[in-house]
């Protein structure tokens, strides 16, 4: 039996999405003893990588399939955050070129990314609020909006496992999942943070 596109796409992208998950920023704000500078590098880079990601999401954006809630962009809230924070806001992202050219399947690959986020973000929240629980008074725009968008993974899901797509479909779909992925882990390896 052919695993559904959900399945297809977790394997396909396991590796990235272990290397994502082994970021030190990423790891530091599941562990006590995060400063607030830290949780701001942390921040820092998510807006980044979102800075990445949601332009080509929001230029694809007409190919969103019926049934799926339009995306929520994580970028104001994220700014916000840093913004109590004083934290100065990111550089730009520098990729070599414009990035790759992708079809309208990609959308749902890059939605895949951002959307599977809001899963993990529970937990990160739920950890952050013990280590670091005056960030959650006011510089916790983002992680409220994550819980808020984690509602629509259910329906990503249920886009993504429709039968009959074809094989260049799928394709796209991959495509923009690794897209995505690949922003997320530029920016959360890279030994410097965002300046």
């Amino acid at each position: 039996m052919t695993p559904n596109l959900h399945a297809l796409l977790r394997q396909q992208t396991a590796d990235l999405h272990r290397s994502l998950d082994s970021a030190p920023a990423l790891l530091a704000l599941m562990r006590p003893g995060l400063t607030p500078p830290g949780y701001a590098e942390a921040l820092r880079r998510y807006e980044a990588a979102h800075a990445g990601v949601e332009p080509a999401l929001q230029a694809l954006a007409p190919a969103c399939p019926p049934g799926l809630p339009p995306y929520r962009s994580r970028l104001p809230a994220l700014r916000a955050d840093l913004a109590w924070l004083q934290a100065h806001p990111p550089a730009p992202l520098e990729r070599g070129g414009a990035g790759p050219a992708m079809g309208s399947a990609a959308y749902l690959g890059m939605r895949y990314v951002l959307e599977g986020s809001t899963q993990g973000a529970r937990v990160i929240s739920a950890r952050l609020a013990r280590h670091l629980p005056q960030a959650c008074d006011q510089a916790f725009a983002f992680w409220r909006l994550q819980a808020c968008a984690a509602a629509d993974w259910p329906a990503l899901c249920a886009c993504l496992d429709r039968p009959s797509r074809d094989a260049a479909e799928q394709a796209g779909i991959l495509q923009g999942a690794r897209f995505a992925f690949a922003t997320f882990i530029d920016v959360f390896l890279a030994a410097e943070p965002p300046s």
